[in-house]
């Protein structure tokens, strides 16, 4: 609930201070609260997915104090 709330005062605050530049951003509001949802759903997601991809996945040897020259 923090988390939208802070969401609808920047909202809030940007609608304010834009209205004299153009009045069709409030029509725009309802769909602006959206975007942090859909962008958590998603993140939250790949996250999820691909976590283990990253701790499975074979690396490379790679020393920092011995180097191969040629």
């Amino acid at each position: 609930m923090m988390i939208a709330t802070v969401c609808i005062i920047q909202l809030t605050t940007g609608v304010i201070l834009d209205r004299h530049y153009d009045r069709s951003t409030l029509r725009y509001a309802a769909y602006t609260v959206l975007y942090p949802l859909i962008y958590w759903a998603i993140t939250s997601t790949i996250a999820f997915l691909y976590t283990p991809v990253g701790l499975l996945r074979r690396r490379p040897q790679v020393t920092l104090w011995k180097t191969e020259r040629t």
